[in-house]
């Protein structure tokens, strides 16, 4: 009869502990609530400060982007300006030649015929 009599005391103290840990149990879960809460809070503030740095960081990136088109056009009219000016420069060293051609032989006849004189 040992035997049930043993049970019964190990039953009782596994009841006892139950009850215990069941009067532990709340606190530990509110512990554990609070935890978590005020880590819920620290998280949400920090996806708000992300959310922010990010919506700045993509009106900074557009910024940059308008820039960067800007003076990709610069480059392009200064390019264009650049193959104008050379056109220009061409041209006028071609006149300037044909101009000195010109006036040499003129030169050159207004000596030969002053030679003849």
């Amino acid at each position: 009869m040992g035997a049930p009599r043993d049970t019964a005391k190990d039953d009782a103290q596994r009841a006892e502990s139950a009850l215990s840990t069941g009067t532990e149990t709340p606190r530990e879960t509110s512990t554990k609530q609070g935890e978590l809460a005020r880590e819920s809070v620290r998280l949400e503030n920090t996806i708000k400060q992300l959310k922010s740095e990010g919506d700045q960081l993509t009106k900074r990136l557009e910024q940059i982007r308008q820039e960067a088109t800007d003076l990709e056009r610069r480059r392009d009219t200064a390019k264009a300006d650049e193959q104008k000016i050379d056109s220009d420069l061409s041209a006028a060293r071609k006149l300037l030649q044909e101009t000195v051609c010109k006036t040499g032989r003129t030169h050159s006849r207004v000596r030969t015929s002053r030679k003849h004189n």
